[in-house]
């Protein structure tokens, strides 16, 4: 495991705050804040070695875990794995679950989670659920380090708090990103992309605009994580995209001045996540 960015982390105590706690194929990320009013305290995030396994993943995290800074009173665990489907309440059938998601991202012998979407006015007023699932060795690992934390799809929290702007959502992670598109003021889908070079993103994105017939000169793309306007990969963007801005921390944030001028962006996505379980 690699640290990839770390703000003011150095200085936590047990039990002092909240904690949330994001992890994916790509990394984990922890973030620690006061609910109310709404403060960050401090942010890690770490990325994964693809070579590893699930099992070498589990120690790692572990031993991560092991410092007293990881031991809060209140903490959520966010889920940010691929395999995961928005399924209609009116179709939803949880013994069929597994079977939908082995169908589309292949067989698994995985754990298989769900959450309900709160506001289903985003996805044409219908009542739907985001099935997923997670391998074992994690989804065991992270209830055994926390087992009174809430447990959600980061997605299901995304999609229920997002503006209703038109344009695209994208989230930088290493070698992944992810992609939301609202159009006509509704929410059109999410997606996960890996990508190798900056070409790639830009191409997946495109790609997007023209599967669903948005201009991609004249939309707006806003995007967070592992990216800042002097990287190869904004350039690029900058191509395709006029429209392209970093989303810096929601105003109800108490950060100083200097960090939300220049590094903000780097974890926006994990305040907004924070917020939304505050």
């Amino acid at each position: 495991m690699d640290l990839l960015y770390n703000y003011n982390a150095g200085k936590l105590e047990n039990n002092s705050c909240s904690m949330l706690v994001e992890v994916g194929t790509y990394g984990i990320s922890f973030i620690w804040y006061h609910p109310a009013p709404f403060s960050v305290i401090g942010v890690k995030m770490y990325s994964f070695s693809r070579r590893l396994s699930h099992k070498v993943l589990v120690e790692h995290i572990k031993e991560l875990c092991a410092n007293s800074s990881f031991k809060q009173k209140n903490v959520t665990i966010c889920f940010n794995y691929q395999d995961s489907l928005l399924i209609p309440v009116a179709y939803y059938e949880a013994k069929s679950a597994h079977h939908l998601l082995n169908l589309i991202y292949g067989l698994k012998y995985y754990t298989v989670l769900q959450d309900d979407l709160k506001e289903a006015g985003l996805l044409g007023n219908t009542a739907v659920k985001n099935v997923y699932r997670v391998a074992p060795e994690i989804h065991e690992m992270m209830l055994l380090l926390y087992p009174t934390a809430h447990i959600k799809h980061s997605s299901s929290l995304q999609i229920n708090n997002m503006d209703l702007q038109d344009g695209i959502r994208c989230i930088v992670y290493q070698q992944w990103i992810k992609v939301f598109l609202y159009s006509n003021g509704i929410f059109k889908f999410v997606q996960y992309f890996f990508y190798k070079t900056p070409t790639d993103v830009a191409y997946h994105l495109l790609n997007t605009c023209n599967q669903h017939s948005v201009n991609a000169e004249l939309t707006n793309v806003q995007i967070s994580g592992m990216i800042d306007k002097g990287s190869s990969l904004y350039r690029e963007l900058s191509k395709f995209f006029s429209n392209l801005t970093l989303i810096s921390i929601p105003p109800l944030s108490d950060i100083e001045t200097s960090t939300v001028d220049s590094e903000s962006h780097f974890y926006s996505h994990l305040i907004q996540l924070a917020q939304c379980v505050s």
